[in-house]
């Protein structure tokens, strides 16, 4: 097949499986971590996804990268079963069900102990454990940038607990070493971003 034409084929399936979607460029390219302008340009023909990028997409629509290559009529892309508003349901759900447990532990050691005065230390230990489920919620379904908000909350809400429980001299250092993964969390979330825009450049 010539290039000209599976590039035309290729951007005719990305335009009839998007609108099937119900998706903008805009909303397509954030899914990708690409730009819109890409997007537009793959759309017209101009240019062709890499198959990393049209395999992302297969799954995205919940097709096979041949449908995206295919000759003929699109077939329809199957019904979502997770869609956006049940995975944020889902996420903020189990993210409070930490603070859930959190309270009713607190509630049963001031039961159990109602002298005691550091119970709500029970609250700062639930902290790095929201950040961690969060972590993972962004993983599955969120973008980087949400990823590296998640752990970030995780690397200062960890220097928090470990300052309140456990007794140290200087606890400055713990501060110190959290600075320092924040700084490489940061680094982190740049280099994608840029491996990102590189790859938007070739």
């Amino acid at each position: 097949m010539e290039k000209e034409k599976l590039m035309l084929i290729i951007a005719r399936n990305m335009i009839e499986y998007r609108k099937q979607s119900g998706m903008t460029q805009a909303e397509l390219a954030a899914k990708l971590n690409y730009s819109d302008k890409s997007i537009s340009k793959w759309e017209r023909g101009d240019g062709v996804p890499d198959i990393f990028v049209l395999r992302d997409l297969a799954d995205i629509y919940g097709i096979t990268v041949n449908d995206l290559l295919a000759d003929g009529k699109p077939k329809p892309i199957p019904e979502k079963t997770i869609s956006e508003k049940v995975k944020l349901y889902i996420t903020l759900l189990s993210a409070g069900l930490v603070w859930l447990v959190a309270s009713f532990v607190f509630f049963v050691i001031k039961l159990a102990a109602p002298d005691l005065e550091k119970a709500w230390l029970t609250f700062v230990v639930a902290m790095p454990c929201f950040f961690i489920v969060l972590i993972v919620f962004c993983a599955l379904w969120w973008g980087k940038t949400a990823q590296c908000i998640s752990v970030s909350g995780l690397v200062w809400s960890l220097a928090l607990a470990i300052h309140q429980l456990v007794v140290l001299k200087n606890v400055i250092y713990i501060y110190i070493i959290a600075m320092v993964l924040q700084v490489l969390t940061v680094l982190w979330f740049l280099l994608s971003r840029q491996r990102i825009l590189g790859k938007k450049s070739k």
